[in-house]
């Protein structure tokens, strides 16, 4: 639950200041996409932050730490300005 407080939290600040951020590019880190939790809250963050105008790489982990640190990497080096991470661990 505190998790998906903590999702609805960051969402809520990103499109509060989506004017100051328009069309920059959000990276969005999901744990794994084998549970259908996570790929309905990938799916409406992403929808979310495209509505308000955002560019939105989103990526699943598969449970494994070091997946998801090489991703989000990955993301900053690509132009990712903002990042939403549901961390693994």
């Amino acid at each position: 639950m505190k998790k998906i407080l903590s999702l609805l939290l960051v969402t809520v600040l990103l499109l509060g200041t989506a004017s100051a951020f328009a069309a920059q590019k959000v990276g969005v880190a999901m744990p794994t996409n084998s549970l259908q939790r996570w790929n309905q809250d990938g799916a409406n963050m992403k929808a979310q932050l495209e509505k308000a105008g955002y560019e939105v790489d989103l990526q699943y982990a598969n449970n494994d730490v070091a997946t998801q640190v090489s991703q989000l990497e990955n993301m900053i080096l690509g132009g990712a300005e903002v990042l939403v991470i549901a961390s693994i661990d």
